[in-house]
């Protein structure tokens, strides 16, 4: 059988280089991001040059966006239909909620 689960990380698991896998290829996410964001989403998550990463109101839209991304990532994989559910601890549940629908990605 095989399914698979997304389950989510919550805040306290943001390190530098998260989504590194990510940014070329989702590129039109990553504008948004950087947009809702208001700095570089890319920089932020792979150099963190200005200390902004553990900063709660950049922690939890980054963890939000690269979570949302690999959700993507594993939707557009050969095992897709395996996925039978999402969950997310505190932050996690955002994207898990992202996962089920309930919300867009700008959202």
């Amino acid at each position: 059988m095989n399914n698979k689960i997304g389950l989510f990380p919550g805040q306290g698991s943001q390190k530098p280089g998260m989504g590194k896998e990510f940014f070329e290829r989702y590129r039109d996410w990553v504008e948004i991001a950087d947009e809702c964001l208001g700095v570089s989403f890319k920089e932020l998550c792979l150099n963190d040059p200005d200390g902004l990463l553990n900063r709660t109101d950049f922690t939890q839209p980054a963890l939000f966006a690269v979570s949302a991304m690999t959700w993507r990532s594993m939707q557009e994989s050969a095992d897709a239909d395996k996925i039978i559910a999402a969950a997310g601890h505190s932050v996690g549940e955002y994207a898990a909620l992202f996962a089920a629908g309930a919300i867009d990605f700008e959202t």
